[in-house]
């Protein structure tokens, strides 16, 4: 597994559900050139593949929470801002 935004990388492993990854477990054995002692771990879980196995659903926008909201109705706007923001960053 490699992260390239940390210049990390190391062994790791998959978790995945009907074709989706919802969990994902890696050592970094080496960050930025330099290895690391003790090795580092990162265990990351996938919450809203998870939402989108129980509520078979597309995407995660069409998840349904409390209330009867939609993550995309509660958070799509804020996506696309997140978004736009940080492609004009890159660009």
């Amino acid at each position: 597994m490699e992260s390239p935004t940390l210049g990390a990388w190391g062994v790791g492993w998959q978790v995945l559900l009907d074709g989706l990854e919802i969990t994902q477990f890696t050592y970094f054995q080496q960050a930025g050139g330099m290895d690391l002692h003790p090795v580092s771990v990162e265990l990351t879980y996938g919450l809203e593949k998870n939402a989108m196995f129980l509520n078979h659903a597309e995407s995660c926008f069409a998840c349904h929470g409390l209330r009867g909201q939609s993550y995309g109705k509660v958070r799509h706007r804020d996506e696309v801002e997140f978004s736009s923001t940080t492609l004009k960053r890159l660009t």
